[in-house]
């Protein structure tokens, strides 16, 4: 029986791969589908197991490697590198071999990476600006595990202190680092990180390794012994870091992993004339002088006779395809797609003679009509190249190999990229992700929102609120709520029979304090009723509020009716003029009151209730007052033909805003509801996050004001990708009253806008696919036409990911994320509209 082929989460019964080796998911060399490779390796090496502790794998054991990404160890498959050597001795013994200047170490202070306790403390001994230790003798590429401490700061140099990286070992942060010399940091969990400089054109003279207070400075404070924690050194001749290596009394060396299939294991499942090839893996590391296989069926010996032939080509990291016949290229093509190292790429490769393809993260990046005939091909490397040759230095999650040319559209299916990040705020509510890190929330204040039975509820400070909305006849989850600050300045929300109120009906209105049940599930509505037949008949605040220049809005929920025939009325008394409103509590219909200066009006069903709201521009100081007029004629113009009857009201909110937000519950003085802030920063940022390409779907809704506003414009952020200092910046919001907007600015002078108009409405479900890549920027809305623009420079310092507003704290969404996924990868405009339908 054919078994289905999984891929993301699906099942494609249509697919039967002759070969699926699932190493990230199995951890295993053990075949799901066809024959198991064979490995080998001459040495032990090291890998990070499920639990994030660094072992020994044994001669010729294969390492199923992990990475701390989003909190946890995630599996990244099987690891394959290149033969290393650790020119260091006594690698983890930092008092032989090593010299130290106003510094000094204490051994088993800590529990290191390979749990156990060797972790090494490194502290100044003076107050001065040469604290280190150091050695002679290091090779090209050095790295050392370090951990903050009491101190946070670490930097690495060569001789005479040249050639210099600092590290910021409480964010997993590369600081002020020398031109020309590479630097890397790798969380490892548990506050380790493996740190590396590299030299491009001559071995370091010296390794050495000092504490510091600050970024880009030497100097360090002596304070006991406050320091740092370090473990586990290495020196290695390469560009790039591999996996560590343990000395003892002398240099080790670690062999080059060996994976392949070959004999008839190999003849039993591969078609010479055709095929096709997906693999999802990473490289963390490029070579000048060799390339890095993911994968190449040849002739065992050469490259004489090869195909399929997938590699990343020497230090320019650029995806290459090739197939040769008799010692001939039939094709050598060197594409555009740069590799960026440690971020998992899905490659997919289709041959046949005359129609051949290869796709990466879901996009064709070239295709071939060549023809070819090979023979003697004999041999299926996995992560090298013939005779154990150009290690991939990286992982392989997942292989497969079909003996037939699939479609295209199949092969893009198969190599669309997966997201890092996942957040599914409506269906989950909570910010765990699908996948990826989960973002940070904080919230200074309590704030309400509805739950999932419609009752209005409190969420406690710093606590995220996953809102619903009644639509349809039941309460639907809308996401993640996220809202500016705001104050609600009516005193006494709840209780209209209290002498806050003021009342004055020529007659008598009667107030009867908690009559019914309200939204938030208490019986704390009150009863308005007695209306007379002559003269106007109010109930307004007895305190006026300072306001000045802007919007201001005045809100109240009041009951649902059934064929009203009156329609209560809503005013704000402004010093520069009024606002009011007429509304239909049967209908949830909302009427301008004629002549009077009005500029936004809005109604939400809440279930039981309508929640109705009136918005007045105001254009000075001076003092305002709000009114409740319980029930007038539908002339909706004599407010002194008053009628007879009652209605229930609940939850008067007198707020500085163009919209109402969530409601805020007063008593003896006004109630400030802080604003929400959610994002990702530091170490849980930059595992996710690709530098130089992404794309991005979300789902949102926002309050936004429907008219311009006399005053200003009104922007609100969805997310906003940015460095620290908000020079660059990538983010998805709206402007100028609703205008949906991309916008990148990569920090030196060129931005791009892709701009498609206005929102769909006020309060309803916005989806947008946006995407960027140099030169090479897109967006759809909604399903509509992909928008492009190929002249923007992408930004590649960026470091956070702010959710719902902008960095400095402005632009708030006021409204929903339903759900926001990052891919690392540009998807093609195909997939864009796709997302946003």
């Amino acid at each position: 029986m054919s078994l289905p082929l999984l891929h993301a989460g699906r099942t494609n019964p249509g697919l039967s791969a002759a070969l699926d080796l699932r190493f990230a998911l199995d951890k295993s060399l053990t075949a799901y589908r066809g024959p198991t490779p064979s490995f080998s390796r001459a040495s032990t090496g090291t890998f990070f197991n499920s639990s994030g502790v660094l072992t020994s794998a044994a001669v010729n054991a294969p390492r199923f490697n992990h990475v701390y990404s989003g909190g946890s160890w995630v599996s990244r498959g099987l690891l394959v590198e290149e033969q290393r050597t650790n020119n260091f001795t006594n690698s983890n013994d930092f008092s032989s071999g090593w010299s130290q200047a106003n510094a000094a170490t204490t051994s088993s202070a800590t529990l290191s990476p390979d749990g156990t306790n060797t972790g090494i403390k490194l502290y100044p001994t003076a107050t001065t600006t040469d604290t280190r230790i150091y050695r002679s003798g290091a090779l090209n590429c050095i790295s050392v595990f370090a951990k903050a401490a009491e101190k946070s700061f670490v930097f690495m140099y060569d001789y005479n202190g040249t050639n210099a990286c600092w590290f910021d070992l409480a964010n997993g942060a590369i600081g002020t680092n020398s031109t020309g010399y590479p630097a890397t940091i790798v969380n490892c969990g548990n506050g380790w990180y493996r740190i590396s400089l590299h030299s491009p054109s001559a071995n370091f003279s010296w390794f050495q390794i000092g504490v510091s207070d600050a970024n880009g400075s030497k100097s360090s404070t002596a304070s006991g012994t406050n320091g740092i924690l370090i473990w586990g050194a290495q020196s290695e001749t390469g560009s790039f870091p591999t996996s560590y290596i343990p000395t003892t009394s002398a240099s080790t060396t670690r062999s080059a992993d060996v994976c392949q299939i070959t004999g008839t294991n190999f003849s039993g499942f591969y078609n010479a004339n055709e095929g096709s090839v997906c693999f999802e893996g990473d490289s963390y590391g490029s070579n000048a002088s060799n390339d890095n296989y993911f994968l190449i069926c040849s002739d065992g010996s050469t490259f004489n006779n090869a195909a399929p032939f997938v590699f990343s080509s020497g230090s320019l990291n650029s995806l290459r395809h090739r197939v040769r016949a008799g010692a001939v290229d039939i094709f050598n093509i060197t594409t555009s797609e740069q590799l960026a190292r440690s971020t998992q790429i899905k490659l997919a490769q289709g041959y046949k003679s005359g129609d051949s393809v290869i796709l990466a993260n879901g996009s064709i990046i070239d295709s071939r009509t060549d023809s070819f005939s090979t023979s003697g091909i004999s041999t299926f490397y996995i992560g090298h190249a013939h005779s154990g040759l150009a290690q991939l230095n990286g992982h392989i999650a997942r292989l497969r190999y079909y003996n037939k040319r699939l479609p295209n559209a199949t092969l893009q299916q198969l190599s669309d990229p997966d997201p890092t990040l996942n957040l599914q705020f409506d269906l989950n509510k909570t910010l765990t992700p699908v996948a990826g890190p989960a973002p940070s929330f904080s919230r200074a204040s309590t704030g309400t929102y509805f739950n999932a039975s419609g009752v209005l509820t409190s969420a406690s400070i710093n606590t995220p609120r996953f809102d619903h909305v009644y639509s349809g006849g039941q309460w639907v989850s809308r996401g993640l709520l996220l809202e500016e600050q705001r104050t609600n300045f009516a005193q006494r929300s709840d209780d209209f029979a209290n002498a806050y109120w003021a009342v004055n009906g020529t007659g008598g209105l009667t107030v009867t304090s908690n009559s019914s049940v309200s939204p938030d599930g208490t019986t704390t509505a009150d009863t308005i009723a007695g209306a007379p037949a002559t003269g106007g008949a109010w109930i307004r605040s007895s305190m006026s509020t300072a306001i000045v220049s802007g919007a201001y809005t005045f809100s109240v929920f009041i009951k649902k009716t059934s064929g009203a025939t009156v329609f209560p009325m809503l005013l704000i008394e402004g010093p520069f003029g009024n606002s009011a409103i007429f509304c239909d509590t049967n209908t949830g219909q909302v009427y301008d009151r004629p002549g009077v200066v009005g500029l936004a009006k809005s109604s939400q069903d809440c279930g039981l209730y309508w929640r109705f709201s009136t918005t007045l521009n105001n254009t000075g100081s001076g003092n305002a007052r709000f009114y409740i007029y319980p029930a007038i004629t539908v002339d909706f113009v004599n407010t002194s033909n008053a009628l007879t009857g009652s209605q229930i009201y609940w939850g008067a909110q007198f707020e500085a805003g163009a919209f109402p937000t969530s409601y805020m519950g007063t008593t003896s003085s006004s109630v400030t509801r802080s604003a929400d802030v959610c994002q990702i920063t530091g170490t849980s940022f930059g595992w996710m996050w690709n530098q130089g390409e992404g794309s991005v779907v979300a789902e949102f809704d926002t309050n936004a004001p429907s008219v311009p506003l006399a005053t200003s414009g009104f922007n609100t952020q969805i997310f906003a990708a940015r460095n620290s200092s908000n020079n660059q910046r990538i983010y998805l919001g709206t402007e100028n009253f609703g205008g949906r907007r991309f916008y990148i600015d990569d920090g030196a002078g060129s931005s791009s806008v892709i701009s498609p108009g206005a929102l769909i409405g006020n309060g309803v479900i916005n989806k947008a696919s946006v995407a960027w890549k140099t030169n090479d920027m897109a967006a759809s809305f909604d399903g509509a036409s992909v928008l492009t623009d190929n002249s923007q420079i992408i930004p590649t310092g960026i470091t956070q990911i702010d959710f719902g507003k902008s960095p400095a704290n402005t632009n708030y969404l006021c409204g929903h994320i339903a759900k926001l996924i990052y891919y690392p990868a540009r998807l093609t405009n195909t997939k864009l509209q796709q997302l946003s339908t």
